[in-house]
């Protein structure tokens, strides 16, 4: 990242953040397929 862009960072885990808190969540999981993919891959994984 770029040195003068570091400071908006903050502001763009805020929505983050807070939906982990809302949500009282420890982990965000980041797929490399799309949201169709997740869904059966957890279906599967029950």
């Amino acid at each position: 990242m770029e040195y003068d862009r570091a400071d908006i960072i903050v502001g763009g885990m805020l929505p983050l953040v807070t939906l982990l808190q809302m949500l009282d969540s420890d982990r965000v999981i980041f797929s490399e397929s799309g949201v169709r993919e997740g869904i059966i891959s957890e279906h599967l994984n029950q």
